[in-house]
């Protein structure tokens, strides 16, 4: 039994240490960027994780996540440069979903459309290369600015939408972003 103890411990203190604690998601994204995107969006910030939702947080974190879900990074443009799409918050309005394309020491910004109404729930994470279907559930027509039925994308791409609820997929190509709803 008493070598059974220290073992026991052993491994209790080696799984707390695997369990990583969620980030700030400031801490996600470079400095320059941040102030970037607070000249251009007075009304909105970059979300604290006390603003998300907890049982989410460590959904991400138990899924390899970093507890962040509001903001993605990844090379969406295929340049071999770290882009960044991130979910700004406000008080007053809805969250706007902002794409930021690396261009040597700049960056590109892009306000994509949102269909979330509040941050709490709302989620942005990147998605491998391929091809992406509008879902089946979708039924009403396509009439939206830059929807589209099917896209292919040969670098990453955005996924962002409603938690457990909704995808929409956006790809960037030949200088502007197209989107296609996977699930409804």
């Amino acid at each position: 039994m008493l070598r059974v103890l220290p073992m026991c411990l052993l491994y209790a203190f080696s799984t707390c240490a695997i369990a990583a604690a969620p980030i700030e998601c400031v801490d996600k994204i470079n400095p320059e960027l941040v102030k970037l995107l607070e000249s251009k969006f007075p009304d909105f910030h970059i979300p604290h994780l006390s603003g998300l939702d907890h049982q989410s947080i460590g959904y991400d974190l138990s899924n390899g996540g970093d507890g962040c879900y509001a903001v993605a990074k990844g090379d969406f443009d295929g340049d071999k440069k770290e882009d960044v799409v991130v979910l700004l918050t406000s008080n007053k309005k809805e969250p706007q979903l902002i794409a930021a394309l690396q261009r040597g020491d700049k960056w590109s910004i892009y306000q994509l459309p949102i269909f979330c109404e509040t941050i709490q729930f709302c989620y942005v994470a990147p998605k491998k290369a391929g091809t992406y279907l509008r879902t089946l559930a979708a039924e009403d027509p396509i009439t939206r600015k830059n929807e589209r039925s099917k896209l292919t994308s040969n670098h990453m791409s955005v996924i962002s939408g409603t938690l457990e609820s909704t995808g929409i997929v956006y790809v960037y190509s030949n200088g502007h972003w197209n989107y296609v709803w996977v699930s409804d």
